[in-house]
């Protein structure tokens, strides 16, 4: 069985460097200028920028924070256990 390191991809850091990517210009000191990316794609013709508060939204205490959570790097690993499986050797995946 090949040896993972158990560790899930870093979505901030990639959404971060895909940001970098397509708009270097709004990193000023290593920092989102979001109101600078605001202007761009407003200037770009993006008409559809959420400007309002007011919105329909699914809303409960701790969101945020379930949000912020869901994007750290994962440490957990699922690994296979045969001896509490059944069938093991037979069962097959279906797609």
């Amino acid at each position: 069985m090949e040896k993972l390191d158990g560790t899930s991809m870093n979505l901030v850091q990639e959404n971060v460097k895909k940001l970098k990517e397509i708009f270097p210009e709004i990193f000023i000191e290593g920092r989102i200028d979001f109101d600078l990316l605001r202007q761009i794609c407003h200037g770009g013709g993006v008409q559809d920028l959420e400007n309002s508060k007011e919105r329909y939204s699914l809303a409960w205490n701790g969101k945020s924070r379930a949000r912020q959570i869901a994007q750290e790097v994962s440490t957990g690993t699922l690994r296979p256990a045969k001896e509490d499986s059944k069938n093991w050797d037979s069962t097959k995946i279906s797609i």
